[in-house]
């Protein structure tokens, strides 16, 4: 009786950690994706190697798992869904003018902050699983652009005399690497609370391929009634390679056959070294007006320059990542996840997030899934996904909507497409 009461005190430790925080998942399996990334503690063989590696030592992995192809697909943005482009930017939305009611409902989409524009490809480009231990080569690529919303203010509605306009937060930063994934799971008796429990550990190799940023921008544009001058100044640095080291961590257990809880800390020791071509950059626009009006008078002058410099680390983002599932019935599980990134660079955010999924098996080869996610970069999402696993053949698609149940409603979108060989 005291061992089933610190096994029911696991599970509710486990579901009040789950509901007081939310995910930003970092893995790329369709599985995953149709269910919103509420999947770490289903993932099983090689997919487990991006969620938990102690699953691979789990019940539900094959003895030998080939990855044949896993690709992640994400464009998206904090402003504008296809409903806004239409109503915007085509001739039958706007009939070829913007009234100024017009312009102002353009600009009401677009936050304080500016417009943010993401897209990441990130793909498994070779996976093997063998029992307890898999091999993956990972491919990541990721690309952020952060535009002032002044800008825009000046280009829809113009500029005010004697008003400073600021738009110094400008930002952005892209990256592309490889990942080399060893991973095995190994189980350790912990019979007292859990009928299975087992930890994992995946030594991780990473090759930079290229990576650039702005360190910092500066920029203003101020007009009097004799004149107009401003300036722009973005500095960064950038690099054509590099290469790192990390680690990720895991733990997993079965409580009472239907539970299955996972903890995992990816990056635990995550780090790129970018030595090879490394540059800073800085690239300077002026303007200067003597006359309003004056084309003659009016100067534009721009400069961009470059130098060496030694290299310089990135690190990867430390991220906790906490999963429960339920086998509610034996075609039907109920899933939850956390994920909490503790930095914002390389395509990860430091936004938590929850997302909360179900997968139900359809005559025991046709598994469907959904999922919804809170929080995180771009707010609630919805994931809807399938598989087709018929003998030794799997292949699973997901697509996941972000603050939308329809997609010409969501400012992004998400779509993955993986298939292996399972025997």
């Amino acid at each position: 009786m005291i061992y089933k009461n610190i096994k029911n005190r696991i599970l509710v430790f486990a579901l009040v950690a789950l509901l007081s925080a939310g995910v930003c998942a970092q893995s790329f399996d369709a599985s995953g994706l149709g269910m919103a990334n509420a999947y770490g503690a289903l993932a099983r063989g090689v997919d487990a190697v991006g969620w938990n590696q102690a699953n691979l030592a789990l019940p539900g992995g094959g003895v030998l798992e080939f990855n044949l192809m896993s690709l992640n697909l994400f464009l998206g943005n904090n402003s504008l869904t296809p409903d806004d482009y239409d109503r915007y930017f085509t001739l039958e939305g706007h009939k070829g003018f913007w009234d100024n009611s017009e312009k102002r409902g353009l600009l009401g989409l677009i936050p304080d902050d500016g417009l943010e524009g993401l897209g990441n490809v990130r793909a498994n480009i070779l996976g093997l699983g063998l029992g307890k231990f898999a091999l993956t080569v990972q491919g990541y690529a990721n690309l952020r652009v952060l535009v002032p919303k002044t800008p825009m203010e000046i280009i829809l509605m113009g500029n005010q005399i004697n008003r400073l306009y600021d738009f110094s937060n400008i930002d952005a930063d892209g990256f592309a690497a490889a990942k080399f994934s060893m991973a095995g799971g190994f189980e350790i008796p912990f019979d007292k609370y859990f009928d299975k429990f087992t930890v994992g550990v995946s030594l991780n190799y990473w090759m930079g391929l290229v990576h650039s940023e702005i360190t910092k921008s500066y920029g203003r544009l101020i007009t009097t009634t004799d004149e107009t001058n401003g300036m722009l100044q973005l500095r960064g640095r950038k690099s054509t390679g590099g290469s790192g080291f990390g680690i990720d961590l895991g733990a997993a257990g079965i409580i009472n056959k239907d539970w299955t809880l996972s903890i995992s800390l990816q990056n635990a020791l995550g780090n790129i070294h970018w030595s090879s071509g490394t540059e800073e950059f800085l690239t300077s626009v002026m303007i200067d007006s003597l006359g309003i009006g004056n084309t003659d008078s009016t100067s534009l002058e721009t400069s961009d320059s470059t130098w060496a410099t030694g290299g310089y680390d990135t690190r990867i983002p430390v991220v906790f990542h906490m999963a429960v599932s339920y086998q509610m019935m034996d075609n039907l599980v109920l899933t939850a996840d956390v994920e909490q990134s503790y930095a914002a660079r390389l395509g990860f955010t430091d936004q938590a997030s929850l997302a909360l999924g179900a997968q139900y098996t359809v005559a025991g080869f046709l598994p469907l899934r959904m999922g919804m996610m809170f929080g995180g970069q771009l707010g609630f999402g919805m994931g809807l996904g399938f598989g087709i696993h018929a003998g030794f053949f799997q292949m699973d698609l997901g697509y996941r909507m972000q603050s939308a149940l329809w997609p010409t409603y969501s400012k992004s979108m998400s779509t993955a497409l993986s298939i292996k060989l399972v025997l």
